[in-house]
């Protein structure tokens, strides 16, 4: 059984805002995720969807709704 341990990451997931163009709060929306703001870190794909959910609902009419999850490695 002697083998090297295995190292398991988890890969975080990042609800993310477009780049603003400036213009009545337009969005960037095919921007590479680099340009991208981060608004908040989870520990699932569930928990950041349900975020973005509960504020689409909040605010329906904002920029939010162009936000999306991703995975933190998407990122690398």
């Amino acid at each position: 059984m002697g083998g090297r341990p295995v190292a398991v990451t988890v890969a975080a997931w990042l609800l993310m805002l477009p780049p603003n163009t400036g213009l009545q709060g337009r969005r960037l929306r095919f921007e590479p995720l680099g340009k991208w703001k981060t608004i908040d870190k989870f520990s699932s794909r569930t928990e950041c969807e349900r975020m973005r959910s509960e504020l689409v609902q909040r605010m329906p009419n904002s920029a939010i709704n162009t936000a999306r999850c991703v995975s933190e490695d998407d990122l690398l």
